[in-house]
């Protein structure tokens, strides 16, 4: 994402980000990889909240659930920035609110049904702040499934710049597919024009190729798939038939997008005794494809872009230092307790 500024002058305002929704700090990081400044973090998982504050210090850390009255929400973000923000320096405002109810990975179509879940009224609420800030620059990441939605229930947004970017378009090793909806002079730049040229897995994670002598590929986290008749019937799911080599990954190319909920598995070709199956010989009916590993989150957090040096947190107790409001003065602590799963949530939960 660049945020570059155009000025008539020598100096370049400093760009501070209030990021809200942010998690375990995927915007937030690549604002700050791009030379901005995160100053104000707001997030309601402390565990999530934990693992931002570790990788971005000096932000405050607001944990809290939004919603309710914009008008009053907006105050208390101009007021904040009268403190904070300097006489050369501007803002921009990130938000990325929840997307389960539009995802197609939840089977969720049609304006009717995704407007029922309280999910979505946080993203009609995160448009309502846009327009009640009116900040010099904004971005709103959703699922490409929510514009539609998003379109009916708030048609001002039809004016707002949209696009819908692949992961390995911005050089990230994931096929994840996200919406950016933007204003003001927000721009989305993309590094990478096709698919033939996005970072492979073996280049980020080239020891992956030294798991087993015989050939690896990558599984994805669902279990199943979508299927649409040719004949006209009723659309279906079934399972995904791994063992036989569907929807698995070459290292040579990128992967699939860690999805929080999940388990990301190497898998090797073995025959019918398990043992592997040479690369260079022909596979057929007596060979499949088993289970060789579960990608770590440490592993998953490189392909979906963040640092190598990200810090996820070690397994055990934490403590949190936060703000129960956004201009709150008496900061407090939470112990947090971190896993291999809240890793994993974490990094599957990042743009």
């Amino acid at each position: 994402m660049s945020l570059a500024k155009q000025s008539n002058s020598t100096i370049i305002p400093v760009v501070k980000i209030i990021d809200i929704f942010s998690g375990a700090g995927g915007a937030s990081t690549g604002f700050a990889m791009g030379g901005a400044k995160v100053a104000l973090s707001i997030e309601c998982d402390p565990k999530m909240m934990a693992i931002h504050q570790s990788n971005h210090p000096e932000t405050k850390h607001v944990l809290m659930r939004v919603g309710g009255d914009v008008k009053t929400f907006a105050n208390e973000i101009r007021a904040f920035l009268r403190k904070n923000l300097g006489a050369n320096e501007t803002w921009h405002l990130h938000q990325s609110p929840p997307c389960q109810t539009f995802s197609k990975v939840n089977q969720i179509s049609g304006i009717k049904q995704v407007g029922a879940d309280e999910r979505t009224n946080l993203t009609l609420w995160s448009l309502d702040l846009v327009e009640a800030l009116a900040p010099p620059s904004w971005t709103i990441e959703q699922v490409p499934t929510a514009l539609k939605h998003i379109h009916t229930r708030r048609p001002w947004t039809k004016n707002a710049r949209t696009d819908v970017v692949w992961g390995w378009e911005c050089g990230a090793s994931v096929l994840r597919k996200r919406l950016f909806l933007s204003g003001g002079k927000a721009r989305l730049v993309r590094t990478v024009s096709s698919i033939k040229d996005a970072v492979a897995t073996s280049s980020v994670l080239p020891h992956l190729l030294t798991e087993s002598p015989h050939e690896i590929r990558i599984r994805g986290s669902t279990n199943t798939v979508h299927v649409k008749p040719t004949d006209g019937s009723k659309k279906y799911n079934r399972p995904i038939r791994w063992q036989q080599g569907e929807r698995l990954r070459m290292l040579d190319k990128p992967c699939f997008a860690p999805v929080a909920s999940c388990s990301f598995r190497l898998v090797h070709r073995t025959n019918a005794a398990g043992r592997p199956a040479p690369v260079s010989k022909t596979v057929g009916p007596q060979h499949e494809w088993s289970f060789l590993r579960n990608l770590a989150a440490n592993e998953l957090k490189v392909l979906q872009g963040f640092p190598a040096d990200y810090d996820l947190l070690a397994n055990g107790k934490h403590t949190l230092t936060f703000y129960e409001s956004i201009n709150g003065d008496t900061p407090k602590t939470a112990t947090v307790r971190i896993s291999e799963t809240s890793r994993i949530h974490a990094v599957g939960n990042s743009v």
